[in-house]
């Protein structure tokens, strides 16, 4: 899983064309939950003991933040996983009105394939100096990706 993550952030064009054959919905959600549950420990990290001003909503004592940051750690799996799969859904929607045909699986399966990696390094900007930049750049890349995944899918 890691080995593809790798993959699609370094070589997009080439890993959706290779996954795009071997999309699955279980895969596609255990990719999510692994970078949800991994996202969900850096955020918590940072809530607990950096005290991040982003991160935080006033002033807690460490058991309220070390309890805010379990419940993340599991919220954000299951937020990972409806997130992309309503993107998926409204994407496919779109696709759909415009006449194009589409497998539902084989865009959510790439979809996930890139957001799970990109979902860490997001989370992973708050707790670094540069967050900000890293951030903003995360999001950007995650728009291109997108691209290449709907040109990849949408094809006729």
């Amino acid at each position: 899983m890691f080995k593809k993550w790798i993959n699609v952030l370094v070589k997009p064009v080439e890993t959706f064309r290779k996954e795009k054959n071997n999309s699955d919905s279980a895969e596609a959600v255990k990719m999510l939950a692994a970078a949800g549950v991994i996202a969900g420990i850096i955020y918590a990290v940072g809530f607990t003991f950096f005290d991040l001003p982003m991160l935080s909503f006033g002033s807690h004592g460490p058991g309220e933040r070390a309890l805010y940051g379990l419940v993340m750690i599991l919220f954000m799996p299951l937020s990972a996983i409806i997130h992309v799969f309503m993107l998926s859904v409204l994407l496919y929607l779109f696709a759909n009105f415009s006449g194009r045909k589409v497998n539902l699986t084989t865009q959510t399966y790439l979809i996930a394939l890139f957001a799970s990696p990109l979902m860490i390094i997001y989370m992973s900007a708050f707790i670094l100096p540069c967050g900000a930049v890293i951030a903003v750049i995360t999001i950007m890349y995650f728009i291109y990706l997108l691209i290449l995944v709907l040109r990849e899918t949408h094809r006729q």
